[in-house]
């Protein structure tokens, strides 16, 4: 690839992916505040499993099918692999737990 403004930009290297990854950092972060202010303000038991819970599914959805491939989300076949996930995911879940 030429070099942009004297610099060579990476092999692969996809604008809107990677903005893409930036508003997911915007939904992940503030997410991550509010388990933060969840264990303070409620019961402690389960304040670690709210936040594993919510790392865990926030980057496993958000980076695989949001940001990797959201130009297939209106496919079907994308839509019945994130209906086939979630079972797995649960079970992901419930043995973390």
């Amino acid at each position: 690839m030429p070099p942009l403004f004297g610099y060579r930009i990476e092999l692969g290297f996809n604008m809107a992916t990677e903005q893409r990854r930036d508003r997911l950092n915007w939904v992940f972060y503030p997410g991550l505040i509010l388990c933060i202010a969840y264990s303070f303000l409620s019961r402690r038991e389960y304040s670690t499993e709210v936040f594993q819970g919510f790392v865990a599914t926030s980057l496993f959805y958000g980076e695989n099918f949001y940001v990797r491939r959201r130009e297939y989300l209106g496919k079907l076949w994308l839509r019945k692999v994130i209906v086939a996930t979630i079972p797995l995911h649960v079970l992901y879940l419930a043995g973390l737990f």
